[in-house]
Parts: C-alpha cells; sequence; structure tokens
C-alpha cells in the first residue's frame, strides 16, 4: 500500500508540482497527498470540473381545452397544444467524492448523485385552436391561466418518470457507466491499479420499485391534486 501511495505522490508531485510550488499552495498538494494516505478516491479528471450532466432526453407532447365564462357568445374557448424535452442527469456538487468500490472480477461500483430533471419547465404553445373566440382581454387572461396549468403538468410528468420509469433510470446508469469508466481506470493506472472492464453505477436515492401509479391529466386545462407531488 505504502509502495502504491508513493508512486502516486511521486505522479502528482511531478506532474503538478511546479504549478503548486510557483504560486505557494502547498497545502492544496497536501490536501492530495492526504487523500491518497486515507484512502479517498482521487480526482477523476474532467469530473472534478463538472456541474451538470445531461444524460438522457424524452420528448413529450400536451394538449389541453380551455373555457372561459360569459355570455355565449363571449364565450371564449382555445385548445392549446405545446410540447417538452426533458433532459434527466445529475448535479455533481462542488467537491463531490466520486466513490468507487472494486466489486472484483474486473468490476467496480460507483455512486453518483441523484437523478433528476434538469431542465426548467418553459413552456412555449406550438399551436392554438379556437373553438370560440375570445374577445378583448379575454384571450390574453386563458393564455395566462393555460400557461400557469402546462407548466403544473411538465414538471408532474418529468417527476412522475422519475419514480415509474424503470428503464430512464437503466439507460441513465449506462449513459454514465459510458462516461466514468474510462476517466476511472485512467485514475487507476495513475495509482497502478489494475483497470476495470465493467463499472455500475448507483444513482443516489433511486427508488427501489417502480410501481408508482400515474395521475390522469384531465382533458382541461385545470391543475389536479398532486400535481407538484
Amino acid at each position: 500500500m505504502k509502495e502504491i501511495i508513493s508512486g502516486v505522490v511521486a505522479l502528482l508531485i511531478g506532474a503538478g508540482g511546479a504549478y503548486f510550488f510557483q504560486d505557494s499552495k502547498i497545502k492544496q498538494l497536501e490536501e492530495r497527498i492526504d487523500a491518497l494516505i486515507t484512502g479517498q478516491v482521487p480526482a477523476y479528471g474532467i469530473l472534478s470540473r463538472v456541474n451538470r450532466v445531461e444524460l438522457e432526453k424524452a420528448s413529450s407532447p400536451f394538449s389541453c381545452k380551455l373555457q372561459d365564462g360569459g355570455f355565449p357568445s363571449f364565450k371564449g374557448i382555445i385548445r392549446y397544444f405545446w410540447d417538452f424535452e426533458y433532459a434527466y442527469g445529475i448535479i455533481v456538487p462542488p467537491n463531490y467524492d466520486w466513490e468507487v468500490k472494486d466489486l472484483g472480477n474486473g468490476v467496480g461500483q460507483v455512486l453518483a448523485p441523484s437523478l433528476q430533471q434538469l431542465r426548467p419547465a418553459k413552456v412555449e404553445f406550438r399551436d392554438f385552436d379556437e373553438i370560440n373566440e375570445a374577445s378583448g382581454d379575454r384571450w390574453e387572461r386563458m393564455y395566462y391561466d393555460a400557461l400557469k396549468v402546462a407548466k403544473e403538468w411538465v414538471e408532474y410528468t418529468g417527476n412522475f418518470r422519475l419514480r415509474a420509469d424503470e428503464n430512464l433510470w437503466s439507460d441513465s446508469k449506462v449513459s454514465l457507466s459510458n462516461m466514468l469508466l474510462p476517466l476511472v481506470n485512467q485514475a487507476r493506472k495513475s495509482a497502478n491499479k489494475s483497470s476495470f472492464s465493467a463499472l455500475e453505477v448507483v444513482f443516489n436515492g433511486q427508488p427501489t420499485s417502480f410501481d408508482a401509479k400515474a395521475l390522469s391529466l384531465p382533458k382541461e386545462c385545470k391543475s389536479i391534486p398532486g400535481m407538484n407531488n
């Protein structure tokens, strides 16, 4: 173990020693050496600078009909259509510890930050169907009412997939594994350790089952109970 640590420390000093000492950052070098001595995982290249990583994308179409009251001749009835492209991935906290375990037989395991939907619910209607044209400022009021509901629907659907879509999780694991494996092996090579042939990904807080039931989105542009849960 001491020989491995010494070898890695020598690599660190050889590759970055001049930079650290020239800039009077001896403490940073000492921290990296301490991390190696205490068995912490070394920084995996670009991962130490990564913040948001998109792993999977999915697009969903939406539509709903909104009716604004009033006398029949002034009643506005409009159907709104919109799409939203979800991006699922991870947000890596500063100085995140990429904990990698050696499971044996050339297989490693890494604990990753929680999988989440990364894109804000920014809705743009792609089409309108005015069944009964709204008059005056009614059209504008209806637009903003529908927009509020559309954002709620987008947020609910995106979060529901995280609770119910097992394929989303498995595909995201494959994507992240393909990204991490060469970086992890590069770090292991620097530490004179054998490379992994496969790397399992475990997301922090991943569901133990995927039997969540979806709430049925109504045809009308209305909020429904539990929309933001």
